[in-house]
């Protein structure tokens, strides 16, 4: 886990996770981007107002209450709304994809040999302990 300019933790698993979701627009996607900063690995514990996702993105408030309503909608978003002026927990729920072409490049250039499945299991693990620091 990182720490973000603004002193708030993020997850590089997220961040991750969340650049290799393609089936949302322009505007979901910097708005998951902004969640992915405020989240640790698990994807939980995001709670920042909807003003300051506006402002963070370079959208209307009103843009982004539809970003998160599309984000939830194709389940890539938990909503938990708070009451009255109470704020929102949000919990992303990306799905772990699996490695890219480009992550398996990289992969081969560090000289991690993939050549079938088991081996690609094994890069995979290799890349999932590069987010986990381990």
């Amino acid at each position: 886990m990182q720490s973000s300019r603004d002193g708030v933790s993020m997850s590089l698993r997220q961040t991750y996770a969340a650049w290799r979701v393609l089936d949302i627009t322009a505007l979901e996607k910097i708005v998951l981007l902004a969640l992915a900063d405020y989240s640790n690995d698990s994807g939980t514990n995001i709670y920042p107002k909807v003003e300051t996702l506006a402002i963070k993105t370079c959208q209307s408030e009103r843009t982004v209450q539809r970003c998160l309503k599309g984000l939830e909608g194709k389940k890539y978003l938990q909503i938990a709304r708070g009451i009255g002026k109470s704020h929102s927990d949000y919990t992303l729920t990306l799905p772990k994809q699996h490695l890219s072409e480009y992550d398996m490049k990289r992969l081969k250039r560090q000289h991690i040999p993939i050549k079938g499945k088991e081996e690609e299991k094994i890069a995979e693990n290799h890349w999932d302990q590069l987010f986990d620091g381990n």
